[in-house]
C-alpha cells in the first residue's frame, strides 16, 4: 500500500496564432471633382486594434486617410494620385499596399425636359422645363442652359436661354408662333454650362409638342 502520495494538476495553456496582416482593398472608385468622396480600406489577420497611414506618395488634394483606414474628403484637382497606404496591428506587424485614386471632372446632364403650350389670340408659345442633374444624379443649381427652338414648316430657329433653379430646373419659353396649330414645336438643349462642370450630352436633347 502507497501513501502519502500527492497528485497535482498541470495548467493548460492556449497558444492561438493569428494569421498575418494583410490588406485586401485592391482598387478604388474614382472621385469627382468638388464632390465629398468616402472609401474604407480593408483588411485581414493581425491582432489588437489596426491603424492605417500612408506609406509613400501623396493622396489627391483634399483628400487624408484616417487611423481607422476611411480615405475622405472634397478633391479639388483632377487627376491621379499613386501612394502606398500601410497598416499595423496591436503588436507593431506592418503591411503595405500600392493605390491610386483618379479625381475626374463633375458633369451635369439634361435629366428631362418636360413641354407644355399656351394658345391666345396672338397666337402659341410653347414652354421647356429643363431638369439638370449632375453625375450623381443629384439636381444642380445654378447651370446656365441654352438651348433652340423650332416649329415644323420653317427653318427658322430661335435661341434661347436661362439659369436653374435651388431644384435644378428652369422653365424656357419658345417664341410665340402665328396661325401654328397642328404644327409640331420642338425644344434641343444645345448647352449646359457651370464653373467646374463638364456638360454630359448623353442626356435628354429634344423634346417636342404639337400646338
Amino acid at each position: 500500500t502507497v501513501t502519502g502520495v500527492q497528485t497535482c494538476a498541470l495548467p493548460i495553456f492556449t497558444l492561438t496564432v493569428a494569421a498575418p496582416l494583410a490588406i485586401t482593398t485592391t482598387a478604388l472608385s474614382n472621385a469627382t471633382l468638388g464632390l465629398a468622396y468616402s472609401a474604407t480600406l480593408a483588411a485581414t489577420g493581425g491582432s489588437g486594434t489596426r491603424t492605417w497611414s500612408i506609406a509613400a506618395g501623396t493622396l489627391p488634394t483634399g483628400i487624408s486617410l484616417s487611423a481607422t483606414g476611411v480615405l475622405s474628403g472634397t478633391p479639388t484637382v483632377n487627376g491621379t494620385a499613386s501612394f502606398t497606404v500601410r497598416v499595423a496591428d496591436g503588436f507593431g506587424r506592418s503591411a503595405t499596399r500600392a493605390l491610386s485614386l483618379t479625381v475626374q471632372g463633375a458633369t451635369v446632364k439634361v435629366a428631362s425636359i418636360t413641354m407644355s403650350r399656351t394658345t391666345t389670340s396672338n397666337g402659341t408659345t410653347a414652354q421647356a422645363t429643363v431638369s439638370v442633374i449632375d453625375n450623381r444624379g443629384v439636381a444642380v443649381a445654378s447651370v446656365s442652359v441654352t438651348g433652340r427652338w423650332s416649329i415644323t414648316g420653317t427653318t427658322t430657329t430661335s435661341t434661347k436661354s436661362g439659369t436653374t433653379g435651388s431644384a435644378g430646373t428652369v422653365s424656357i419659353s419658345s417664341p410665340t408662333y402665328k396661325s401654328a396649330t397642328g404644327k409640331t414645336i420642338t425644344f434641343c438643349v444645345t448647352a449646359l454650362a457651370k464653373s467646374g462642370y463638364t456638360f454630359d450630352a448623353s442626356g435628354t436633347s429634344c423634346a417636342s409638342i404639337v400646338a
